[in-house]
């Protein structure tokens, strides 16, 4: 190996074979498929047994070049080498910025030891020329230094889980990317993506395009294009559910942590809360998190937890006997109940997994849990993730309005999720809610935000006697009137009802009011 590719030898085998890939055209000037093989095979000092390995179900070409093959992959996934010409190999402009692409290698992996904020900002999904969703997850700028939360609402099928699907399949890629590995078809559902966030007050946006298999990745900075060594990650994505059919993506690598109830990517097996309660432990142990963990347990009410066994046991199977403490009573981990053991076990996801900056996605977290635990879950979230200070923007999609009553009102955001469907194209439509539900009764959150009308709820009554005084004495048409009067109309109702002759008689004030009626 020349003196100049010394720094070679520190690098690991991708590494190596993509460095010694893009030099071959870089420095040798190599353009065709044969030349490029035979240089990276020059560089690196490859034996010519070892070069000549045949793969085991292709005779007709080496390991060798099969591995080349894909660093030229992945050289024109990030947009520094193309192939316009057919089997000819050629620098790009971004390509030609650079002179190595590991040499200084400190670049290359983003471990944030200071997060100040982040949050995401911005998701896209098209697939061919049909927008399958497009939202923001805030309607305002602001950033702040405290966890941010999205709450997904809307009907089965509304696009919620989709959403959710979306974003574990961008971060699935990015990481892909970042750690070398071949990227495939079933990635991705669609063949675009595009994903904005805030780091450190920095504004990063990720696009990737999928055409039949060929990946293209373009990483930006505050609207400038940048190289994929300069972009700058979260740490990591944890997702998690309870719920045997969850549509996130299974396999996981060092970012992005697959943590839902599936023990394979199509199956459920009974027993897995044990198993991955033993993983997370072990791991807080070892990472040295205990102190963490039982903050944590404090605020979602175990006074103390007993590790002693899992400590013994650290490098066995088996865990032992984990045992809670709660009010005087002594609890096995294995005797919890559904709903006591999912909050214990998002708990130890959440504190084992998480590190400075991360993604959170939670799909319906109200499943096994009384109506009173759904109500304190953001309270206890929010102040689990202040206790053990990391910063987190949480993606939850829920059926539940309990949840939305503690949501923090100065971070928070609620999206109400549509699916459309317009000349057989499938599209999903989200919109905000404009105003914080915290502290809300449940009778109005399911009535103004999930807009669940039911004849008894005290909020219908409310609207019902706006409209009947007004049209006892018909005054000015506020805006109070017209509002009322837009929510009563959603009820589904008989013709004869008398709440529908009531709506048809405002209607009609209405019309010779303003011109305009209804749609019914």
């Amino acid at each position: 190996m020349d003196n100049k590719y010394i720094y070679l030898k520190n690098l690991n085998q991708s590494e190596r074979e993509i460095e010694a890939t893009f030099l071959a055209i870089k420095d040798f000037a190599q353009h065709d498929v044969s030349g490029i093989d035979e240089t990276v095979a020059e560089i690196l000092n490859i034996d010519k047994e070892i070069r000549y390995e045949m793969q085991e179900n292709n005779k007709n070409r080496s390991k060798f070049s099969y591995r080349i093959a894909w660093c030229r992959t992945y050289l024109k996934t990030n947009g520094l080498i193309d192939n316009e010409k057919r089997g000819y190999w050629t620098l790009t402009e971004e390509g030609d910025k650079w002179t190595s692409l590991f040499k200084n290698k400190n670049k290359l992996i983003n471990n944030n030891k200071i997060v100040n904020s982040f949050r995401l900002e911005y998701i896209c999904v098209i697939n061919k020329d049909n927008k399958i969703l497009e939202t923001n997850f805030f309607n305002n700028e602001f950033i702040n230094k405290d966890c941010s939360y999205t709450i997904l609402i809307g009907k089965n099928g509304s696009g919620k889980s989709t959403l959710l699907r979306a974003l574990s399949q961008i971060f699935l890629v990015m990481t892909k990317n970042e750690e070398h590995i071949p990227l495939n078809n079933s990635d991705l559902d669609y063949s675009y993506y595009e994903l904005t966030y805030y780091l450190n007050k920095k504004k990063y946006t990720i696009m990737i395009n999928n055409e039949k298999g060929k990946f293209r990745i373009e990483y930006y900075c505050m609207s400038k294009k940048i190289s994929f060594k300069d972009i700058v990650y979260p740490d990591r994505m944890l997702a998690i559910s309870n719920i045997v059919n969850d549509r996130y993506m299974f396999s996981g690598n060092k970012r992005y942590k697959y943590l839902g109830s599936r023990g394979s990517s199509n199956g459920y097996f009974i027993g897995d809360f044990e198993k991955k309660a033993a993983d997370h432990l072990k791991n807080i142990i070892e990472n040295k998190k205990e102190i963490e963990l039982k903050k944590a347990l404090i605020i979602i009410g175990y006074d103390e937890i007993y590790l002693s066994s899992v400590e013994k046991n650290i490098n066995k199977n088996s865990i032992g006997d984990v045992v809670l403490k709660k009010k005087n009573l002594f609890l096995k981990l294995e005797n919890l109940s559904s709903g006591e053991k999912y909050m214990v076990g998002l708990v130890l996801s959440i504190i084992s997994e998480s590190l400075a900056s991360n993604i959170i996605l939670l799909d319906e977290p109200e499943n096994s849990l009384h109506p009173n635990w759904q109500t304190n879950l953001m309270f206890q979230l929010d102040k689990i993730m202040k206790e053990i200070q990391r910063v987190c923007h949480f993606v939850i999609a829920t059926h539940s309005p309990a949840l939305l009553t503690s949501l923090p009102s100065n971070n928070s955001s609620v999206i109400i999720s549509e699916s459309h469907l317009e000349d057989n194209k499938n599209t999903y439509l989200y919109r905000f809610i404009e105003y914080s539900p915290y502290a809300w009764s449940i009778e109005s959150i399911l009535y103004q935000v999930f807009e669940m009308r039911t004849s008894r709820n005290y909020f219908v009554e409310q609207d019902l006697i706006v409209l009947i005084n007004y049209l006892k004495k018909p005054t000015d048409l506020t805006q109070e009137i017209k509002n009322s009067f837009e929510r009563l109309s959603k009820i589904v109702l008989s013709d004869h009802d008398p709440l529908s002759l009531l709506l048809q008689n405002v209607e009609r004030h209405i019309i010779d009011i303003e011109g305009i009626g209804h749609d019914t």
